[in-house]
């Protein structure tokens, strides 16, 4: 059974470390761990993606149908979006993934944009972790 948001977020707060000495005090210390947890949101979203392709394709139908109806903590929209984000390759690359946006749906606008439009997009710095979903939008426009 499925953790409850709850669990989760007790487990998450036993698990974030505690700074030594006076590092607690300084800026660097807190971006340095909070801006871990952001970009970790986005390569979360992406393993997600990931889980679920593998998982279609090791259940039966009706199992998959039970796993997106009863079993997961989000609605099959979500679990689709997550899925198309799984299968760019692009989003998907390791060098791309510190840049990701932490936004799933910011992350589903762009899976929908041309392979070399992304590419390019990603070069030139215009995806970014402070990317928002109207930035996303303006890509799509721009590469239309």
């Amino acid at each position: 059974m499925a953790k409850s948001a709850v669990a989760t977020l007790m487990d998450a707060k036993k698990s974030v470390k505690v700074a030594k000495g006076g590092e607690k005090t300084t800026a660097k210390y807190w971006a340095r761990e909070i801006n871990t947890l952001w970009r970790k949101t986005a390569s979360d979203f992406v393993q997600m993606g990931v889980l679920l392709l593998e998982a279609k394709k090791a259940l039966k139908p009706a199992q998959w149908k039970d796993l997106l109806d009863d079993k997961l903590e989000f609605d099959e929209r979500k679990a689709r979006r997550l899925m198309k984000i799984a299968n760019n390759p692009i989003l998907t690359k390791a060098a791309h993934v510190p840049a990701l946006p932490p936004s799933y749906s910011t992350l589903d606008i762009l899976a929908g944009i041309e392979k070399s439009a992304l590419t390019e997009a990603f070069k030139k710095g215009d995806i970014h972790p402070n990317m928002e979903r109207s930035d996303a939008e303006e890509l799509v426009e721009k590469f239309k």
